[in-house]
């Protein structure tokens, strides 16, 4: 049996304390039975769900993906990832979207056969950034948090600040948006309450009520199912206490 010197002892020491500190998720994932072999301490800032919460539930790391794309990451994890980046939004365990770049190499037993995945993620800028804001001279419109900025402060605007013939309606949404974006009262997205499954039952279904495909009634057992599903696995964002008006 070869032995192993002290200057590999060592530099395997240094690699691992690399891997711990590091900003990025760093992980292996057994494929069967399916599992956390180890996660990196960074999963915690990353997604809210800590290590020992990984190692505990082996289907962390897919209740934690977008509905959107659970199938890109199912296809992965069922052959051999060859180690190509790809990006996939996860859920954070405050509700929260964010994306990530993924890098993932197949682990061999000695027989050749696939057993594990090792991985690397980082969270990344959103793509759709640039489709959220709109520079209109020196002012910067924040589509998502509908504020007007200046200098990175928000802008109060009022009624008189729109010109002539400018639709009343519009101008007195965006005087109560300023007044209540000063406040930190930003607003809510349906993904705020609703964990990811139920969100997407709710926007995708919604056509077929409206369309008389389906009843109310359908519609809302539809989503009970859904929601008492989620619900047991532990996947609704949890309450928090909103800023009082």
């Amino acid at each position: 049996m070869a032995r192993v010197t002290g200057s590999a002892a060592e530099g395997r020491s240094i690699a691992a304390e690399v891997v711990e500190r590091a900003p990025d998720v760093v992980y292996r994932y057994r494929v069967r039975p399916p599992g956390f072999e180890y996660v990196s301490p960074a999963v915690t800032q990353v997604t809210g769900y800590s290590p020992e919460e990984h190692y505990a539930d082996p289907e962390l790391g897919f209740k934690i993906v977008h509905p959107d794309d659970y199938e890109r990451l199912r296809r992965v994890v069922a052959s051999a990832p060859d180690g190509s980046p790809f990006v996939l939004r996860w859920i954070r365990k405050d509700g929260r979207v964010i994306w990530t770049e993924q890098r993932n190499v197949p682990v061999f037993d000695d027989e050749g056969q696939f057993v594990a995945i090792d991985g690397v993620a980082r969270e990344i800028p959103s793509p759709r950034a640039a489709e959220a804001t709109l520079e209109v001279g020196g002012l910067l419109i924040d589509r998502v948090e509908q504020r007007v900025l200046v200098d990175g402060s928000p802008v109060h605007l009022t009624p008189a600040d729109f010109p002539a013939g400018t639709n009343p309606n519009d101008s007195r949404v965006y005087d109560a948006l300023s007044t209540y974006s000063a406040k930190g009262l930003i607003g809510y997205t349906t993904w705020t309450f609703w964990p990811p499954k139920s969100d997407t039952y709710i926007i995708n279904e919604f056509e077929n009520l409206i369309t008389k495909k389906t009843t109310p009634a359908q519609y809302c057992a539809g989503l009970q199912t859904t929601f008492e599903q989620e619900f047991q696995q532990g996947l609704v964002p949890p309450l928090f206490k909103p800023a009082s008006y």
